[in-house]
């Protein structure tokens, strides 16, 4: 009968143990995910933020174009090559943020599987 109960004392040590390591193991892929869902919201606030900064100053080109030589040919031409110049800037903010969130998916792809385990 002792040694019963030392094998389930030592048993019950062990599913403890084991119980600890899982709840160690699971308190780090919160802190994991708060901080990716935190690092993702602030990416998506900066890239908005760049983007309404070009808004704006489109906005306020195109309202300076029009008090002046639009309708130009060379106006035109400098209108356009302006705003060419800002669809690169908008393209740029857009694919950072892409690819910044492309490697935020793997971060969290990974605590899920964590947590899966």
């Amino acid at each position: 009968m002792a040694e019963q109960s030392g094998q389930s004392i030592a048993a019950l040590q062990s599913r403890l143990s084991a119980l600890a390591h899982r709840h160690g193991a699971i308190g780090e892929a919160d802190r994991r995910f708060a901080d990716a869902v935190s690092s993702a919201h602030a990416i998506t606030v900066q890239a908005l933020a760049a983007l309404d900064r070009i808004e704006t100053e489109i906005e306020a080109a195109v309202a300076e174009q029009q008090q002046r030589s639009i309708d130009t040919p060379a106006g035109a031409r400098d209108l356009q090559r302006y705003l060419l110049d800002k669809q690169r800037e908008i393209q740029a903010v857009v694919t950072a943020a892409h690819d910044q969130a492309a490697r935020k998916t793997a971060v969290i792809q990974e605590i899920l599987d964590t947590y899966r385990s």
